[in-house]
């Protein structure tokens, strides 16, 4: 008869988790796009023109968001799967480096903002909203993209958002839409990157849930 292992455990577990998860992230490639994104950050603050208006903004964003998502790969998960530790406990420590890109940004949100010159507009809770949804997107992507023989998607996430703020950017959208019209919360671009984050912490819980319930499966199977 099958029996139910039991994931719960005491809070220097929790800690131990969390250490043994972040241990396991590949960091070279993660440093690489963080470093890339604030290298990317000082150069927008440095040029001009600068801020909202600058392809650099946004692609700072982007290199946040392909770090984000390389967070989430596992090439170890040979190893990490059998962890006595759930996977939503697991997907948790890796998110901090999500949500440290996000509190990073939102820094730099201001002092974009702050360096801008009188009489133009700019909203902090704007641009941050949007990068915030760019950022979440990375991960989100990499969740709908991971399967069982493919546990490494950041790259190709990243990827696919970096070229997605190119083509924003560069291409003209009809009725002259500006995707990062940052000029206040209202706008409807803000309002759009503010579904896209909503919708990205959607696709992260569902699929923190999936592979919850897979897990478990997996757990409470009977040996053969």
């Amino acid at each position: 008869m099958a029996t139910a292992v039991s994931t719960r455990t005491h809070p220097g577990a929790d800690r131990s988790a969390v250490r043994a998860e972040l241990g396991a992230i590949r960091w070279a490639p993660v440093a690489g796009a963080g470093a890339g994104a604030a290298a990317l950050a000082l150069l927008d603050l440095a040029a001009w023109p600068h801020g909202p208006g600058s392809l650099l903004t946004w692609l700072s964003a982007a290199l946040a968001a392909t770090a984000s998502a390389l967070a989430l790969d596992q090439p170890a998960a040979g190893v990490t799967d059998v962890a006595p530790y759930s996977h939503t406990r697991r997907l948790a420590a890796r998110l901090l480096v999500v949500a440290l890109a996000v509190a990073c940004w939102a820094g730099y949100a201001g002092l974009v903002v702050g360096d801008q010159p009188s009489g133009l507009t700019v909203s902090w809770g704007a641009v941050t909203t949007a990068g915030v949804g760019l950022i979440l997107l990375g991960p989100a992507l990499a969740a709908i993209l991971a399967r069982p023989d493919n546990r490494e998607p950041g790259s190709l996430a990243g990827s696919l958002v970096v070229l997605a703020v190119v083509g924003l950017v560069t291409v003209q959208l009809p009725g002259d839409l500006d995707p990062f019209d940052v000029s206040t919360l209202g706008s409807d671009a803000t309002l759009v990157w503010g579904v896209v984050a909503g919708a990205s912490v959607f696709v992260l819980a569902w699929a923190a849930r999936q592979r919850g319930i897979a897990e478990r499966c997996r757990r409470t199977r009977p040996p053969h």
